[in-house]
């Protein structure tokens, strides 16, 4: 079935749909307009078109079976004629601006909280990865509660400056700032996509300077060899713990090698360079341990994509090792107690951390990522294939990651300690 066919959207259609194939379906009576069907089976009806500087723009009109199909393509239908698209005159654009006052005026105040509430939060459901958390983030006690009974359309960027300095001499740190700020550019963006809004009241609102962390974000060999004895440690302190108490309640339970998933995926994040949300949500399904491949899907990566990563011996050992006493059925690689859902968070982890006594820098688990990304550079892996092993499409965002020790840079410059041969080769090749 070609990517380019286009069909008749109807009820019959909408029926018919497999929903098991994710896919995006056009319609062949209004174009840009179409169905989606997401990975876990919701359909919802969008429509892409190119705004009035030639980007293009996609806006979700609502999900089958709450919303008809017919009501979808009108929806549609509206959209184009209120909003600017490449192509258009003067005369449109003005005609245009004036509809969509008219429409403003018709749907009177539409508060903070009502576009949250009403229209925000099943978009985010739909489509986000994080459910309604940068709604929810809007809405808390330390978000922009002094805005959410205010009409949107009066919301100015002189009050988000003000919420931005109270915080600020409140004591608050500028990369929590950044994070409420940048939930609530969210909400106004797709505000104005959706025509509920003539001008993002935050165009002119930049980002907070957020101050770097301190040190540099990998750890030493010192470093590194107190957070694997740590690591083995806590591992041992757990099963000899659970032993004692298997013993005192004269049961009998298979002997494990591993504790529980906090060496593991701590390792795991030292030799892949993965996001720790990336390797929580791993699946049984994407690690393959006879190929010594994982692949992290799309759906749990930041970047959207799907990538695949070679296991080095150590990685493959630590998943050959743990799946060997998981259940033959188990789903998830580091599931929670019920089994049937991924860890959320590695509890331990700062336990071990504290015991590896790393007074360099507060070394957090992502920072794992930072660790293996600087020892690949290190070791002369070029910053494309870096950019491969940790997702990012751009090169210049692994720069971030690729920190060099003190002792490497002594070694670089160490080459300015042979003699000058610049242009000998050449002019030696002249004279002969």
């Amino acid at each position: 079935m070609s990517n380019h066919e286009k069909f008749k959207i109807d009820r019959a259609f909408m029926r018919a749909l497999d929903r098991t194939l994710p896919r995006e379906y056009t319609c062949d009576q209004l174009r840009g307009f179409g169905v989606r069907v997401a990975a876990k089976g919701t359909t919802t009806y969008f429509y892409r078109f190119l705004d009035g500087t030639g980007r293009p723009k996609r806006v979700t009109l609502g999900k089958w079976p709450d919303v008809e199909p017919a009501a979808a393509r009108e929806a549609a239908k509206a959209h184009g004629a209120l909003h600017d698209k490449k192509g258009d005159s003067l005369a449109i654009k003005v005609a245009k601006h004036e509809a969509r006052i008219v429409v403003q005026r018709k749907l009177g105040k539409l508060t903070l909280r009502q576009f949250l509430t009403q229209r925000y939060d099943d978009h985010l459901r739909t489509h986000g990865r994080s459910g309604t958390k940068n709604s929810d983030l809007i809405r808390s006690k330390g978000g922009f509660a002094c805005l959410l009974d205010r009409d949107m359309a009066l919301i100015s960027g002189l009050d988000i400056e003000r919420w931005r300095a109270e915080r600020l001499k409140a004591g608050i740190k500028p990369a929590t700032t950044n994070r409420y700020l940048n939930a609530l550019r969210g909400a106004f963006s797709r505000a104005c996509e959706w025509g509920l809004l003539e001008t993002h009241p935050m165009k002119l609102v930049r980002k907070q300077d957020e101050p770097g962390l301190e040190g540099d974000r990998f750890l030493l060999p010192d470093e590194e060899a107190r957070l694997r004895a740590a690591l083995d440690q806590y591992d041992d302190a757990v099963r000899a713990e659970r032993a004692k108490v298997m013993r005192r309640l004269r049961r009998v339970r298979p002997a494990q090698s591993v504790a529980d998933a906090t060496r593991p995926a701590v390792l795991i994040a030292l030799n892949t360079g993965a996001r720790r949300g990336e390797i929580l949500k791993l699946e049984w399904r994407h690690v393959d341990l006879n190929h010594a491949l994982v692949t992290f899907p799309a759906s749990a990566t930041k970047s959207g994509k799907s990538r695949v990563l070679a296991l080095n011996r150590e990685a493959l050992a630590v998943l050959t090792e743990w799946r060997a006493q998981c259940p033959p059925d188990a789903v998830f690689v580091f599931p929670n107690e019920t089994g049937k859902a991924p860890l959320r968070e590695l509890k331990n982890w700062p336990k071990v951390r504290d015991a590896a006594n790393i007074t360099r820098l507060r070394f957090r688990l992502h920072d794992a990522r930072h660790h293996a990304a600087s020892r690949l550079v290190m070791a002369g892996v070029d910053l494309f294939s870096v950019s491969r092993v940790l997702g990012h499409a751009d090169g210049r965002q692994s720069g971030r990651y690729a920190h060099l020790s003190p002792a490497h840079l002594r070694d670089t410059m160490a080459v300015l300690d042979s003699p000058n041969t610049i242009g000998q080769t050449v002019a030696a090749s002249v004279a002969a």
